[in-house]
């Protein structure tokens, strides 16, 4: 065993995210739904690079104080490893959980310490992903997997020009290869659009 060679794997990219990809996250940003589970379900598809876990957890009233700064525009989250980080949101995405928060204070689960409610109780991770499903359906694109949000963002990040350490800490990464990872899967689409 001392002498055999590990066989080469080839390194397999992040599937790419292309705007017009009937997958994209951008399909379900515009759409719109009335009531309160739609003031709830358009900030959760506008979300930032956080993993679905961290944006399940986020809470009110945590043990400090609130995970949600509308006021910076800021979320703390816990990741892996048990280590906080602070993401950030944009300005849409501040006016839209502040819609939502307006209609959970007449939710009758409101003084649950969890951001994100449904119809009874906490939204786990496991109803953020039916939201996103069936968002996805009314919305005539393709189902989308959570995940795919990470993706958009780190691509939208990185086409914006921003840098790939400044990457590594919003998404929480502690390696660099996850950055070269996701990078991969739109890099020629990119290189087309800076040419």
């Amino acid at each position: 065993m001392a002498r055999m060679k590990p066989p080469s794997i080839p390194q397999q990219p992040a599937g790419p995210l292309d705007q017009r990809h009937p997958s994209d996250p951008q399909g379900l940003r515009g759409q719109r739904v009335r009531g309160p589970a739609g003031r709830r379900d358009h900030p959760l598809v506008r979300r930032s690079g956080i993993r679905l876990a961290e944006l399940a957890n986020l809470q009110l009233d945590g043990e400090d104080s609130s995970d949600v700064d509308l006021d910076s525009g800021l979320v703390r989250v816990l990741g892996k490893g048990r280590r906080f980080r602070t993401a950030s949101f944009g300005s849409r995405t501040t006016k839209a959980i502040d819609r939502y928060l307006r209609a959970r204070a007449q939710q009758p689960d409101r003084d649950l310490p969890w951001l994100w409610l449904g119809r009874r109780g906490r939204m786990t991770p496991s109803g953020i992903r039916q939201m996103i499903w069936r968002r996805s359906e009314e919305a005539g694109v393709q189902r989308l997997h959570p995940h795919s949000f990470r993706h958009f963002f780190s691509d939208q990040f990185l086409k914006a020009g921003g840098h790939e350490s400044d990457l590594m800490a919003l998404n929480g990464w502690s390696s660099s290869e996850m950055v070269r990872r996701y990078a991969a899967s739109n890099r020629a689409s990119r290189a087309r659009e800076a040419k």
